[in-house]
Parts: C-alpha cells; sequence; structure tokens
C-alpha cells in the first residue's frame, strides 16, 4: 500500500473518531451539587430535610428525562447554626414537565421565586424538584414543615430556586405557612443575596 493511501485512511480515522467524541461530549449529562440554603432570622438552628412521597404521583422528586438523580442531602446539623442547606445532586436541564410536578404538589398553596418580586408566581421550567419535609430546631424544640415542594429554574445567567406547598399564603414579602408547633415564614434574600438562598423565620404559635 502507497505512503499517500495509508495517510489517507489514517486521516479518516481520525475524523471518525474526532466526530464520535464530539457527539459524545455533546449528549453526555452531568451531576452537580445543586445548593439551596435557609438562613434563619430567628437565631441558630439545626436543620434536617426528609422526602416524602407527594400526592401527585407518589413520587418524591422530578427530573429531566436523560437527566442524572443520584440523591439528596441535607448538613443534618446537630449543632445550631446560622442556616441549613440542602444539595439536590442532579443534572440541569428545563423542563415544563418538572414545572407542572411543582405547581400540582403546590395544591392549595402558593410559591416563592428567589431571585425577584417581578417574576411570575409559578414556574414555567424547572430543572427538577423535589418533594419532602423540612426538620428545624431552634433553642431544644423541634418545628417540622410538611408537604413542601422545593425546585431549581434557571434566571438569566444562573439557576435560581422556587419553594412553597400546601397550605403556604402570600405574607409581606415572602410566603408563610403554620405546621403544628410552628409558623413559618419564608422571604427572599434581597441586597447582596444569592439565587440559591432564602430567609427563615420560625415563630412558636404563642409569639
Amino acid at each position: 500500500m502507497s505512503l499517500i493511501r495509508r495517510l489517507s485512511i489514517y486521516s479518516t480515522r481520525i475524523l471518525r473518531v474526532g466526530k464520535y467524541r464530539r457527539n459524545q461530549v455533546r449528549y453526555f449529562a452531568t451531576a452537580h451539587d445543586n445548593i439551596v440554603k435557609f438562613t434563619s432570622k430567628t437565631g441558630p438552628i439545626t436543620f434536617k430535610y426528609s422526602p416524602t412521597n407527594s400526592p401527585a404521583d407518589g413520587k418524591d422528586h422530578i427530573k429531566t428525562s436523560g437527566q442524572p438523580f443520584e440523591g439528596v442531602t441535607s448538613n443534618n446539623n446537630s449543632v445550631p447554626q446560622s442556616d441549613g442547606s440542602i444539595d439536590v445532586i442532579a443534572g440541569r436541564k428545563g423542563d415544563k414537565d418538572n414545572a407542572k410536578w411543582f405547581k400540582t404538589n403546590l395544591q392549595d398553596g402558593v410559591a416563592l421565586y428567589s431571585t425577584s418580586n417581578n417574576d411570575p408566581s409559578v414556574p414555567d421550567k424547572l430543572n427538577f424538584a423535589i418533594y419532602g419535609k423540612l426538620i428545624f430546631g431552634l433553642s431544644g424544640v423541634e418545628y417540622t414543615l410538611n408537604d413542601v415542594v422545593i425546585g431549581q429554574g434557571h434566571f438569566s445567567t444562573t439557576n435560581n430556586w422556587w419553594i412553597g406547598g400546601k397550605d403556604f399564603q402570600e405574607f409581606e414579602d415572602g410566603i408563610r405557612k403554620q405546621d403544628g408547633n410552628g409558623v413559618f415564614v419564608f422571604e427572599r434574600k434581597e441586597n447582596g443575596g444569592k439565587s440559591n438562598e432564602f430567609y427563615v423565620t420560625i415563630n412558636t404559635l404563642d409569639n
């Protein structure tokens, strides 16, 4: 075989490999650490997230088809801190079905968006959403907030978050819900707050 012929075959193989690699990169989906934080305005808190089955379909989360979902963790701090956080280890690709699932799981409640007062009351697309309960500890007392739905969307150049659920109501600049022995108020963090942060205030029913 001539040198020119061998070089031609070799070049063709290189092009095929290169195309294959480009296709692999194009369709490869990556799981990310997607962290949302709840900063306490009431004092140091302990915090835990626990998934529960949603009324929409009995599942505790939804994701975009083809995207990874590797689970949900929370910082589970036993020593009171200034905030609690949830890490959703999943891919990021917006989908209307995720937003529909989120809206269904609001039931009769409302939701809060993390970035601006001018945003819509419900999302159009979400990368994923989760359903469960938030467990706060404050001054040695445990407060459980049930039927919470949380989702991540996209706004401008950043990913933002939504929170809401059953029996949540609009309250001043945020949303509130009475559950068990506590009243929970969530507000977006304006003036330097990040798109993955909310304020939370926890009051006893006596306050």
